[in-house]
This record gives structure tokens, C-alpha cells and sequence, in this order.
């Protein structure tokens, strides 16, 4: 049981009895189990302060549940307390730490999958072990996790990443690989696939084309498989991607297999926001009236995809938006774009790209700092730019054909006034003061925040990577742990509240970060 009064400032007078509600602790459980959005779950406990101390360290500590599966005290301790894992939206299955020698997994696959039956509002579900599982009763176990997960019913958003080398092996399911449980998942809003084992097998790509057509309300999807017999085409199947908004796609695959499914399938994305792919090329141009809305590009052949960036360009390179387009594009991100010395100003930017709309830039390469204060300038609504990792020690990694020095970097950074996120790793080290090592680098970084007015992000390489600068809207600073890029086209504009909680790399940020749960 608990009491609800009134706060203090609600009591006009000071004579007034204030209002006190006697509730079961039961009631306040069943509410808070109801509410998805978890900003709205922070309202909710922010109404009353007996709501936040049931709210807060009840519900919010068990929506995201995140353990290895080898963990069984924390299963077993989800499993006993059904009343508080009835409000998991969120749950990370993470691979267990190596040992010296090989325990069977089953009975603590089956531990998780009973844990997962408990959670009847799972809106979210990562699997990052490796998928290689031994002998008959690992595989059905392994089966089970997959079952409970269909049982939910509610699962929206779905992670699975596996190590690149050595790739996990899928499991030869003891029963026939069509009737294997992941295949029925549906209705699924996000899908990320990072290495799977899965796609290495043209039977088991052919069954995941199921989850893909079951799922007509997909809104984000991640590839990334290195595997020259993937088959694109196999692995989207007859699937309509009518709400896709965003899409990324690393394939290190057969390009001539690939090339036309890819091209095919740029045409039937009619919402597409954000798009990212690398090492297909497309063999054709898009049909006309292909990516309607297409707001945010990345990918090795932007430059030639919209018009020529550089002189080297083939000018029969297949463009992605047709010259018949009658306005500029409204693009507000464009990323691995190169900037070349020689080109005359402005050549850079593509004729169809609207340069007072674009808002975020990323670079592959820039030949100095006289090209990059040009490409700035004409980028009057810059917020966020990335320049390429470089290191003057050694002079191989360099990106530019000399190095940048201190002073320059204001000397660019002054045609961004907008500029508030700036990524340049490493790029703050002088490389005069060869005596200075790195110790000077968070102090360089610092300087260059300071010397921005809306300035208030700014990474750099350092001895503990993935740190970053974050300025203070009271003009103070500290250094934070970022984390690495997740992908650039998808992170959103709440990009300071997520360098303070540790970055958005980190599969359980990510599910936070993309589906507010």
C-alpha cells in the first residue's frame, strides 16, 4: 500500500487538509507496466514523488533486461519475480565469457527462453552469441529461445550480431530448416543482421525472406555480411518495403548478382529518409520518380551516384537521382564524399544538391584546408561534419596531403557558425611538437570548442578512444566516453543526451536510442 499526497506548492492554503489517496502498490505496477514510451514512463514517475520511488527503481531497471545467457543468477532471478518482467520491452541476450573447456549450453538456453516467456510486452529482442551450437539438445534449445520469442507476439525490433571471424555456424536444426522458429517472426518495425551466420546459407536465406514479407511495416533495415555467394535478391524474395525509411546495406558480395536486386530494390522504397550501402555498385540508373524522399545519402560512390564530384569521375556512372528531377534535392546529410584540389568552386557539390538545406557532411578525403574552408562555406546550414581519422606521427595514416595544423582549423571552423557537432579524430595534435605526444590532445580539443558559439560536441583520438569534448550550455566542458558510430545516417538529433549515457554503439543504447523504449 502507498500514500499519494499533493506536493506542497498545490496547497493554496496553508489551513487546507491535503489530499491523501491510500492505493495498493499493485495498481501503481499495473500502470506503469501499460506505458511504452519510456519518456513517457519519466513523466509518469515525475507526477508525484511516491511515483518515482515505485516507478523508478521497480520498472525502469527491468524494462531493458541484459545478461549473458550463461548468467543463471540473473535469469533466475527474472524468473522469480514475473511482476516486474511482465514490463520488459527490452531484452539482450550477450554471449558468455570463454572458458577452458566447452560446457554444454542447453540447460542455460532453456533457462533463457523460460525467462523470455515472462515478459509478455517484449517489444525488442538482440542475440549477439554465436550462433554455433552443438549436439541435439543445444540446437533445441538454441530453437527454443527463437519459439519464445515468436510466443510474444509484440516484438517489433530485432538485433542479431555475431562476430566477423570466425563466423558462427547455424545450427542444423533437428528438424527441417523451413519449420526452424526464427523464420515466423512478423509484423517487425527494425531489423539488424550484422554477420549472421544464416545469410552464409542459401536454404536458411531463402526462409529469412519470410520474416522480411511478414513484416510490410518495416521502417529500418541494417545488413552487414561479408560472403561473396550472398544472394540479395534470395533474402528480400517478394517482400514490399512500402514504410522503409531508413536502410543499410555492407555487402562484400558478387556484384554482378547483387547489383540489379539492389537497384530493384531502391525502387520500391518509396519512404526511403536515409540510405547507406558499400561495395555494390549499381549497373543501371533508377527508374524515374525512384527515392521521392530521400533526405540523407552515404555511400563509396556518392560522388558519382549524384553528379561528378571530381574530374576522375566516369561520366556513365549510374546516378540515383535522374536529371530530370526539376528542384534541387533537399538532402541534410551526404557522407564519403572526397574533396579534390584543382576543381574550380563549388564543383564539388552536385548541381541537384540544395547547399542551404545540407546539414551534416562526412568526408572520405580532403586534399587541404584551403578545399575544405570552400566546401564549408558553401554549407551555410552546417551542423555536424566528420572528417577522416588521421595520425601526423605516422605519416601513411595521414588523410590530406599535409598536415593541418592548429591555427587552419579555425580558419575553416569560422565558415560553420552553425557547426555544433564536430568529429576529428586525432586531428587535434600538432605535428610540430613531436615532444608534446598526446598528452595535449583533450587540451586542443577544448580550444577548438571554446572557439565555436554553438559548438558543443567535439571528438578526438586519444590514448582511450572514443572520447570527446562536450561543452556545457553554461560555456563549461569535461570529457565523456562517446563510443564508436553506430551507423551515421540513423543517429538522431538527441546526439548530446546519448554521449552522455556512453554512445550509441552499444546494442542496448541503440534499442533505447531507436525504438524509445
Amino acid at each position: 500500500m502507498v500514500e499519494l499526497s499533493r506536493l506542497p506548492s498545490a496547497i493554496k492554503s496553508d489551513k487546507a487538509p491535503s489530499a491523501v489517496h491510500r492505493l495498493p502498490i499493485e495498481i501503481l505496477d499495473a500502470v506503469a507496466a501499460q506505458i511504452d514510451d519510456r519518456h513517457d514512463i519519466i513523466s509518469f514517475a515525475l507526477a508525484c514523488r511516491l511515483f518515482r520511488d515505485v516507478v523508478v527503481p521497480r520498472h525502469t531497471k527491468h524494462r531493458l533486461v541484459a545478461s549473458s545467457y550463461s548468467d543463471t543468477a540473473y535469469w533466475t532471478t527474472i524468473l522469480s519475480r514475473p511482476d516486474l518482467s511482465s514490463a520488459t520491452r527490452v531484452a539482450h541476450v550477450r554471449d558468455a565469457p570463454r572458458r577452458g573447456t566447452y560446457p554444454t549450453k542447453a540447460v542455460e538456453l532453456q533457462q533463457v527462453a523460460a525467462a523470455l516467456r515472462t515478459m509478455p510486452r517484449l517489444k525488442a529482442f538482440a542475440w549477439t552469441p554465436p550462433l554455433s551450437l552443438r549436439g541435439d539438445a543445444e540446437r533445441r534449445a538454441g530453437a527454443d529461445v527463437w519459439k519464445a520469442v515468436v510466443e510474444r507476439g509484440e516484438v517489433r525490433h530485432l538485433a542479431v550480431i555475431q562476430p566477423l571471424n570466425p563466423p558462427g555456424q547455424f545450427p542444423v536444426y533437428v528438424g527441417a530448416i523451413e519449420r526452424y522458429p526464427l523464420w515466423s517472426l512478423g509484423g517487425l518495425t527494425s531489423v539488424s543482421l550484422v554477420n549472421v551466420s544464416f545469410l552464409r546459407h542459401q536454404e536458411s536465406v531463402a526462409q529469412f525472406a519470410r520474416v522480411l514479407e511478414n513484416s510490410p511495416g518495416l521502417e529500418r533495415l541494417h545488413v552487414v555480411l561479408y560472403d561473396w555467394n550472398f544472394s540479395l535478391s534470395t533474402m528480400l524474395g517478394n517482400a514490399r518495403f512500402d514504410h522503409l525509411k531508413a536502410l543499410t546495406l555492407e555487402l562484400y558480395a558478387e556484384p554482378t548478382r547483387n547489383s540489379e536486386a539492389l537497384a530493384a530494390l531502391l525502387e520500391r522504397t518509396p519512404k526511403l529518409e536515409a540510405l547507406e550501402w558499400e561495395h555494390i555498385p549499381l549497373s543501371r540508373p533508377l527508374k524515374e520518380g525512384s527515392l521521392p524522399m530521400l533526405q540523407r545519402l552515404a555511400a563509396a560512390d556518392a560522388p558519382a551516384l549524384l553528379s561528378p564530384f571530381t574530374t576522375t569521375t566516369s561520366a556513365s556512372t549510374p546516378s540515383i537521382i535522374p536529371d530530370t528531377v526539376p528542384e534541387p534535392r533537399a538532402l541534410t546529410a551526404l557522407g564519403r564524399v572526397e574533396l579534390r584540389a584543382g576543381l574550380r568552386t563549388g564543383h564539388w557539390l552536385p548541381p541537384l544538391i540544395d547547399g542551404s538545406v545540407l546539414q551534416r557532411l562526412e568526408l572520405g578525403w580532403f586534399d587541404g584546408v584551403t578545399v575544405l574552408a570552400d566546401a564549408v562555406q558553401m554549407l551555410p546550414g552546417l551542423k555536424w561534419l566528420r572528417v577522416p581519422s588521421a595520425d601526423y606521427v605516422f605519416e601513411w595514416r595521414g588523410v590530406t596531403r599535409e598536415a593541418i595544423h592548429m591555427g587552419e582549423w579555425s580558419h575553416v571552423l569560422q565558415r560553420a557558425p552553425q557547426l555544433v557537432v564536430f568529429h576529428g579524430p586525432c586531428l587535434f595534435h600538432d605535428p610540430e611538437l613531436h615532444t608534446s605526444g598526446y598528452e595535449d590532445v583533450e587540451e586542443r580539443a577544448r580550444e577548438i570548442a571554446e572557439g565555436m558559439p554553438n559548438l558543443r560536441r567535439v571528438e578526438h583520438w586519444s590514448l582511450l578512444p572514443n572520447r570527446a569534448v562536450l561543452v556545457g550550455k553554461d560555456g563549461g566542458w569535461r570529457e565523456v566516453e562517446v563510443g564508436e558510430r553506430e551507423d551515421w545516417i540513423a543517429e538522431e538529433e538527441d546526439w548530446l543526451r546519448l554521449g552522455e549515457e556512453g554512445g550509441a554503439d552499444d546494442v542496448d543504447a541503440l534499442f533505447r536510442w531507436r525504438t524509445g523504449l
